[in-house]
């Protein structure tokens, strides 16, 4: 799916960009305050895994430069699904490390789960979508295709992947673990290249290691990024909730 034919929700969002950034936002935003209220005062001498935490499972640590971020925050005008999983990446990184600036008695962890077995791709494949076509010979081509890339790819598929249970053990170990200290002796392990990313907010591997290098960050820091993908996350949220209470 290389094109925009996806439907947008009642609120005028695009549905996957809905599911993968401003509906995880709205949680966290409305959690926040039961969050914060459960944080001791003494916070800064707290180990990390006794301060409350956010942590969103998407695809922290493979974010990329994409140039049209700046100027089409809602990535409206270069959608296609690759941009799609970079832009909801990049977004989710931006706005987490902003409330990890605003909330810093709240940790906040952004993470890759990486190939897990699941069904996805398999109902991917699967899936009448891949085959639909109003061309008898077309349709036919299409389904064969998706046979044999089922034959080929999901084999594959399910060597390299991680199992899903050890899958869920590390993401259960992520969210418990003492990631200020996780980050203290990654930090004094061999050479890291680039800039090295400050605790507080976490990108993290599906190896649960930590994100170190921040280089890619920068330029984005620059530009005061976090701030503008915050303030266009609330600008959306308000414009929804007006739609919702019959406001124009």
């Amino acid at each position: 799916m290389l094109i925009r034919d996806l439907k947008d929700t009642p609120e005028g969002l695009e549905e996957l960009t809905s599911l993968a950034y401003y509906g995880r936002l709205r949680f966290t935003v409305n959690l926040l305050p039961l969050l914060e209220r459960t944080a001791k005062t003494n916070y800064p001498d707290e180990p990390s895994n006794r301060r409350p935490r956010v942590f969103s499972v998407l695809n922290g640590g493979n974010e990329r430069a994409l140039p049209f971020v700046p100027e089409d925050l809602q990535s409206e005008k270069s959608y296609t699904m690759l941009n799609h999983v970079a832009h909801t990446t990049l977004m989710n990184t931006l706005a987490l490390e902003h409330l990890a600036h605003k909330k810093p008695s709240v940790d906040f962890v952004h993470e890759s789960p990486g190939k897990v077995q699941t069904e996805i791709v398999a109902s991917f494949l699967q899936s009448p979508e891949r085959t639909r076509s109003r061309l008898v010979l077309w349709r036919w081509l299409k389904g064969m295709l998706m046979l044999v890339l089922q034959a080929v790819l999901l084999p594959v598929f399910y060597v390299v992947a991680m199992p899903l249970a050890e899958s869920g053990e590390r993401r259960l170990y992520e969210a418990t673990v003492d990631l200020s200290q996780q980050w203290q002796k990654q930090l004094q392990s061999p050479p890291h290249n680039g800039i090295v990313a400050a605790p507080g907010f976490y990108r993290m591997k599906h190896t649960s290691d930590i994100v170190m290098d921040d280089t890619v960050l920068q330029a984005y820091r620059a530009l005061g990024m976090p701030e503008r993908a915050w303030e266009h996350t609330m600008a959306v949220f308000r414009s929804v909730l007006d739609k919702g209470s019959g406001k124009k």
